[in-house]
């Protein structure tokens, strides 16, 4: 196969590829908004410190009077159901 037909054919399964993580990717974004909507107002707050304020753990911990260990775990615990919930939404094809 001459070399220009080979790069073009990589170039086309690259941009297919690129295009199904993409489609994954946003599957993934869909679920983990709906497994969000699910936690208490609570979980979310510490989630939204966290992730969406990049607060630092001890910082979370001050504000809340809580130990470090405390909010540690429990931000270990909501991503374990954070993930278990987008894995069955996206096994059972929910998320679109």
């Amino acid at each position: 196969m001459p070399q220009d037909v080979a790069d073009r054919l990589k170039r086309l399964v690259d941009e297919a590829d690129d295009a199904l993580t993409g489609m994954a990717r946003a599957e993934v974004a869909q679920a983990l908004e709906r497994c969000l909507g699910k936690l208490s107002a609570g979980d979310r707050a510490l989630v939204a410190a966290r992730y969406e304020r990049g607060l630092r753990v001890t910082a979370i911990a001050q504000r809340l009077r809580r130990n470090v260990a405390t909010v540690r775990v429990r931000l270990f615990r909501i991503r374990q159901a954070l993930r278990r919930c987008v894995e069955a939404i996206l096994s059972r094809g929910e998320a679109t």
